[in-house]
């Protein structure tokens, strides 16, 4: 585990970790379901997701842009309130 890293003021709550350069967010992701499987990734008020469920709905949404013929360097908005489903859909995009 990398150790955590002081936030600027007025930042999110929470410890911060050096982003591995080598790595992508499809590949992050994967390693975390992998590795915590049933565990709770997101928690929101209505939807909690573990990370086999997280990795799996932005599979999900992944592949439907895919059959869309959305690939890299497309440009996709979301307009969503802060949601799981927001993190999903962003999740997705990323990996498409």
């Amino acid at each position: 585990m990398l150790p955590s890293t002081p936030r600027p003021s007025g930042a999110a709550s929470g410890p911060t970790r050096p982003w591995p350069r080598e790595a992508a967010l499809g590949r992050l992701m994967e390693r975390a379901a992998a590795a915590h499987g049933t565990a709770p990734a997101l928690i929101f008020p209505d939807r909690t997701l573990s990370y086999a469920g997280l990795e799996a709905a932005s599979r999900a949404v992944a592949a439907a842009l895919i059959r869309q013929g959305i690939g890299p360097r497309a440009a996709i908005g979301v307009f969503s309130a802060r949601s799981a489903s927001a993190v999903v859909a962003i999740a997705g995009i990323v990996r498409a």
